[in-house]
């Protein structure tokens, strides 16, 4: 008789929303909890997923932190477990090129 895994343990996943920016862009997003420490990301009808780790975690909110691939930069997100608001917000170098579009805000809904 065989084992058999399956990792339904993990199975969280958030549809999310960003708000307005400075450029009428709005991005929606797909958030999967792929094991205890990582969640990943990817724009609804894309295939690039970005893994992120989760920095910390209590019954209230879930702050995720990622290097960006191919740049010399980190991102940030923060998730309010309590009323599914979140912001993000992204370092890239040369550091003194910040945008306000670097920062965004939204709104989720717990898919599962």
């Amino acid at each position: 008789m065989g084992l058999l895994w399956c990792n339904t343990g993990f199975a969280e996943s958030y549809v999310c929303k960003d708000n307005k920016t400075s450029t009428n862009t709005v991005g929606t997003y797909i958030w999967e909890r792929t094991s205890k420490d990582y969640f990943s990301l990817r724009e609804i009808n894309g295939n690039q997923k970005i893994s992120f780790d989760i920095y910390y975690e209590d019954q209230n909110a879930i702050l995720l932190i990622a290097t960006i691939p191919n740049r010399l930069g980190v991102a940030t997100i923060l998730l309010n477990k309590n009323d599914l608001t979140y912001g993000a917000s992204q370092i890239d170098h040369p550091f003194d090129n910040y945008d306000i579009d670097d920062y965004v805000s939204g709104k989720c809904d717990k898919i599962n």
